[in-house]
């Protein structure tokens, strides 16, 4: 795909309203773009020398990345819930 027809396609995204949400929604666009265009480059990318097995896989990393984070983020949830103090705790 040219660079031109890429860059037309973003076109409308960039364009967005001022409003903040229209701007989440281009940024978390965005994002989930370069998500998906980083673990497709990772099966036309070789890894330069694999010292680990797992190195031989294509996109590994850039997976394993995302679901760590997943992870993580379900972690701190998790652990929000039971520490959290309902309000007027304190009162």
């Amino acid at each position: 795909m040219p660079l031109s027809v890429f860059i037309r396609l973003l076109q409308p995204l960039l364009k967005a309203s001022r409003d903040s949400i229209e701007k989440m929604k281009v940024l978390k666009t965005l994002y989930g773009m370069g998500v998906v265009l980083s673990i497709l480059l990772g099966f036309f990318v070789a890894h330069g020398h694999p010292v680990f097995p797992w190195h031989e896989v294509p996109s590994f990393d850039a997976i394993f990345g995302g679901l760590g984070a997943l992870f993580l983020l379900f972690l701190v949830k998790g652990v929000g819930a039971l520490v959290c103090r309902k309000e007027g705790f304190y009162d």
